[in-house]
């Protein structure tokens, strides 16, 4: 039995990974962070690029912005839904079944997606196949990186969640690149292409760390009677509320509002996605060596909620680029410290599915109502996009004061402890 085996039950540290076998051990460890950023790129990295396409379907389906919001949100909730059982799962030891399921249903609805031609078929395909797909691999992939990462942890999971960047530069430059020339079928099919290439590496990878712990709750009622874990919880439901809002929206307000090009619209929407590499990178290692990331997630809600409040007062494409910047570094930090923060709410690492899956199953009715209320307030103004603005920055700063409770609860807490 080598090492890696017999320290399985708790997460590795800078000590496990330092023993004799210290260089096979690392690499294990490190090639899990990189399966773990190809999947975000398949999943967030796709659906955080939802604007690219959303002004594309109101056009083609002939529908209001608020009903094509609906394909995204759908998919959101899935994701975080589908972690309550996912998680548990995963801990029972299901996580390459998961992930193969998981990922044959994102390519199918990719797929698919290319050949839609009304709104119910792209909801199914997109939102439903693809969404309950991306949720069957999200979750197992933060577990696994948890059962591997101690002291690193928070690097190796943002690390993780920043293939939703990258992801997020990808997809829309392909796009930008080939809808004028081959049109959306195709499109969507090359993009499905990248996802299978993405599929097969992260399968050669994948090496989950813990044993199988057969038995246990899907839903765990006692983590709900936790302070910490329950105002945590409320305050990211708050949080996504708001948070994808401008992802959704802010394309379609700059090509409105602001007289924006198609090419500068896109142009947007990469820079959103693509700043938040740096947004993910550098509040983690801050969380890691200074904060905490229970602090460090209050502190980037409360700017990313503020920022959006900011989005109410650009009137010039000038002041638009300075918004995108700024909202998408702390967006993508708020995103990327969400399950990050999660993991350390949990001491037990054999319970981060079964913990972790909880959490973004709450916050995925958030996720699932947000964007169509923000729409239905933008239809209901007749295309004016003030209440929306509105809602999403005040949503956000409610969300700050509840995760802002929970960090000061904790660190009550570790002061009263020996």
């Amino acid at each position: 039995m080598t090492e890696l085996e017999s320290k399985k039950g708790h997460a590795l540290d800078e000590n496990d990974i330092d023993d004799p076998e210290r260089h096979t051990n690392r690499t294990i460890a490190w090639l899990q962070v990189l399966a773990g950023h190809l999947t975000i790129f398949n999943s967030w990295g796709y659906m955080t690029s939802f604007g690219m396409f959303q002004p594309y379907y109101v056009e083609r389906f002939r529908e209001t912005p608020d009903n094509v919001a609906w394909i995204g949100t759908i998919g959101f909730f899935a994701v975080f839904f589908m972690g309550i059982f996912a998680g548990r799962l995963a801990d029972a030891g299901y996580t390459r079944l998961l992930m193969g399921i998981g990922f044959s249903m994102q390519l199918i609805g990719v797929f698919t997606t290319s050949v839609c031609k009304e709104l119910w078929q792209a909801i199914l395909a997109e939102g439903i196949c693809q969404g309950f797909g991306f949720g069957l691999t999200y979750t197992p992939m933060i577990s696994v990186l948890a059962s591997y990462f101690r002291e690193k942890r928070l690097m190796a999971i943002c690390l993780q969640t920043c293939g939703a960047s990258t992801g997020g530069l990808v997809f829309p430059a392909i796009a930008k690149t080939l809808l004028p020339s081959i049109g959306f079928p195709w499109t969507v099919r090359v993009m499905g292409f990248v996802i299978l290439f993405n599929v097969i590496v992260i399968m050669l990878l994948l090496r989950p760390y813990l044993p199988p712990r057969k038995s246990g709750p899907m839903f765990e009622l006692a983590a709900l009677k936790e302070p910490r874990f329950l105002f945590f919880t409320c305050g990211m439901f708050l949080t996504m509320w708001g948070n994808w809002v401008a992802f959704f929206y802010l394309r379609a307000y700059a090509i409105k509002w602001l007289d924006a090009s198609d090419d500068d619209s896109f142009s947007l929407l990469l820079v959103l996605n693509g700043i938040g590499i740096i947004g993910r990178i550098v509040p983690s290692y801050l969380a890691e060596r200074w904060f905490g990331a229970l602090n460090t997630s209050s502190f980037v809600i409360m700017v990313a909620g503020v920022l959006m409040g900011c989005w109410i007062s650009v009137k010039t494409m000038s002041s638009m680029w300075a918004l995108v910047v700024f909202y998408g570094l702390f967006s993508a930090a708020t995103q990327s410290m969400f399950p990050a923060s999660m993991t350390t709410l949990t001491a037990d690492p054999s319970k981060q599915g079964v913990r972790s899956g909880m959490g973004f199953s709450i916050v995925s009715f958030a996720t699932l109502s947000g964007c169509p209320i923000a729409g239905q307030l933008i239809q209901t103004h007749n295309g004016r996009y003030l209440s929306a603005q509105e809602f999403a920055c005040a949503s956000m700063l409610c969300g700050f004061v509840f995760v802002f409770i929970s960090s000061f609860m904790r660190c009550s807490t570790a002061k009263g402890e020996p």
